[in-house]
């Protein structure tokens, strides 16, 4: 889907008193995103597409779903684990990035395809993706490096 047509960001309808079905909206805790950024065209961005990069943005430095009720926005906080896939760097803001070479000739989109059609493949990231959301709670809150060995790095 286009970033400008799709609805990432849950947003109110106050004609039918209901929250809009949104992408974000629909996320429950602990799902994984993947986002395949070899997908992108040039081309214009509306406002509905620059309020979706906002949100996803959003979810990927906060781990907030922003839910826009028009008279106010409301924060919730979510556990969603995001992949982004590209040709380059990410347009987002990651905790890693991890350039990944293969065959000059290999079109980026094509692997992405195939990866996603691949239920095995999919399967093993999605369990890969929960040990990293355990782990990372586990150590990293309380990992600190020591002065003196931040001074080597």
């Amino acid at each position: 889907d286009s970033l400008s047509d799709a609805e990432w960001q849950p947003k109110k309808n106050y004609d039918t008193n209901k929250l809009n079905v949104s992408v974000l909206g629909e996320m429950p805790a602990l799902s994984n995103l993947l986002i395949d950024e070899t997908q992108m065209k040039e081309g214009k961005i509306d406002k509905n597409g620059v309020d979706n990069i906002k949100a996803i943005a959003t979810l990927i430095e906060e781990q907030n779903i922003n839910y826009n009720f028009q008279f106010y926005q409301q924060d919730m906080p979510t556990n969603v684990s995001v992949l982004i896939v590209g040709d380059g760097r990410s347009m987002f803001k990651n905790s890693i990035h991890m350039p990944v070479v293969g065959n000059v000739n290999d079109d980026a989109s094509v692997k992405v395809k195939q990866v996603v059609q691949d239920q095995e493949t999919m399967d093993q990231m999605r369990k890969l993706f929960l040990a990293l959301t355990f782990y990372h709670k586990r150590t990293m809150s309380e990992f600190t490096i020591p002065s003196a060995v931040a001074e080597h790095a």
